[in-house]
Parts: C-alpha cells; sequence; structure tokens
C-alpha cells in the first residue's frame, strides 16, 4: 500500500512518541538524583510503535541501543539513523504517577524496563 507523505516531507520511520528533555522537564528531581535524565516521553500516539512496545507518557527514555540518552537528540539522532522495519533497543524508567506529579513528594520510585520497538513511517492521519 501506498502511503503519501504530502508535503511534510516526513519520510523517516518514527516510534510515535513526543519527548522532551527530562532534566528540562524534571529539573530539581534530575538533579538530585531522584529521577534519571534522559527523553520524557510526553504523548504516545495511539497505535504506534512505541504504543505497541507498551511505551507510556510518562516514561523516561535513558538509553537506545545501548547509547545512553541524556537529551532528546540524541535519542532522535539515533531513530533517524534507522529504516521502515528496523528495531530499536530501548531501556526506559517508568515511576507510576509521574505525568501527574506536581512536587518532589508526588514522584515514587520506579524501575528500568527494557523494550524493542520497530520503526515505522507513521502518517499524519490517525488511523
Amino acid at each position: 500500500s501506498q502511503s503519501s507523505s504530502a508535503s511534510t516531507g516526513d519520510t523517516k520511520p518514527r516510534i510515535g512518541v513526543t519527548v522532551t528533555n527530562a532534566s528540562d522537564y524534571f529539573t530539581q528531581p534530575v538533579q538530585q538524583g531522584v529521577l534519571p535524565n534522559g527523553a520524557y516521553v510526553t504523548i504516545v500516539e495511539t497505535g504506534s510503535p512505541a504504543d505497541k512496545a507498551g511505551i507510556q507518557a510518562g516514561d523516561i527514555i535513558v538509553e537506545a541501543d545501548g547509547t545512553v540518552i541524556t537529551t532528546t537528540s540524541q535519542l532522535i539522532n539515533i531513530l533517524q539513523s534507522k529504516n521502515v522495519g528496523d528495531s530499536a533497543s530501548i531501556k526506559l524508567y517508568r515511576s507510576e504517577g509521574l505525568k501527574d506529579a506536581k512536587t518532589m513528594d508526588d514522584i515514587k520510585d520506579g524501575s528500568y524496563k527494557d523494550v524493542t520497538v520497530e520503526l515505522a513511517i507513521l502518517d499524519n492521519v490517525k488511523q
């Protein structure tokens, strides 16, 4: 099936997440070592490879293919070097309720989880 990417030119495969730097979003917790630095996932597109792999909004991606991630651009560079159908090994840190945490006291101890994500071309149209 042909998929056209009209004027976006978005032909790079993606995993379907929106990320921000954990150190910007959770400056104090990261500085104090309460949370790891990495790419903080704010949105996971429904039905995307990330969704299928079990990545959730509120996760912090700390490693991709064995490379420690401290900024979103590092993660994006690793993913953009791949082709459709390639897989990425992702290590993430998950703390339940993190995306709703308002203060340091709201942050619970989390755990690390390894997932494998397959990259795909994702159209802007939600299927």
